[in-house]
């Protein structure tokens, strides 16, 4: 049902890939992984969804991007290989050349990167209406919704009790959640899931949420 329809490069020129079940339509679902490299929780639960949705055909449009920063995922880091966080890398009000730390390096201009530069001609030929960007943490699990993504948090949040936020409770300058808020005007919502530990499991946690994403892609979204 899914079918290449974009092909990026990273950094060192791996290949990015985007899928979609249908190619014209009027505006998509995105679903993206591997923002962060280190993220593999989420990496996790993207792989299983993918899997899943090439078996029973999704209720709308979807965009799939399995992983956008694969050099991240080689060097299993927050960044991609030119030390710049992908998710502090877009072009809003609130980017800034300064960070508290390397791992939030904004790059040296917003759209500096080649994996997020792949990310915004999609975006321009396949018109988001819903974002979902899946990533993992070390806090509470947590759906991260802009205005028009607090319905579908909610949806999803009655089936894996994950909280519902729409402050993350710190600055994010350069974000894609800020941009899919000021400049695409879509809904968003930012998917921490938990991280594995000696009583949780990769299976574990996608189990926590496969029924909550079926139900939403198959039923909810659209």
């Amino acid at each position: 049902m899914f079918e290449i329809i974009s092909t990026g490069k990273s950094v060192r020129g791996t290949d990015i890939l985007g899928y979609t079940n249908r190619p014209s339509a009027d505006s998509y679902l995105y679903v993206i992984g591997g923002v962060h490299g280190d993220e593999g929780e989420g990496i996790y639960i993207v792989e299983q969804l993918h899997n899943w949705l090439q078996i029973d055909e999704p209720s709308v449009p979807m965009i799939m991007v399995p992983m956008l920063n694969p050099d991240g995922l080689a060097d299993n880091t927050r960044v991609n290989a030119n030390g710049v966080d992908l998710n502090r890398n877009w072009p809003v009000a609130d980017w800034s050349p300064e960070y508290p730390q390397e791992r939030y390096n904004p790059g040296t201009k917003p759209l500096s990167e080649p994996e997020n530069i792949f990310l915004y001609e999609l975006f321009k030929k396949y018109v988001p209406k819903m974002i979902f960007s899946i990533h993992s943490w070390n806090q509470e699990p947590l759906l991260n919704f802009n205005p028009l993504g607090e319905d579908d948090a909610h949806f999803i949040a009655q089936y894996n009790n994950y909280a519902c936020k729409m402050d993350v409770g710190y600055p994010t300058p350069g974000s894609l959640g800020t941009y899919a808020t000021e400049v695409l005007q879509c809904g968003i919502i930012t998917y921490e899931c938990p991280l594995v530990n000696a009583n949780l499991t990769l299976d574990e946690i996608w189990l926590q949420n496969e029924q909550a994403l079926i139900k939403y892609f198959t039923k909810f979204a659209k």
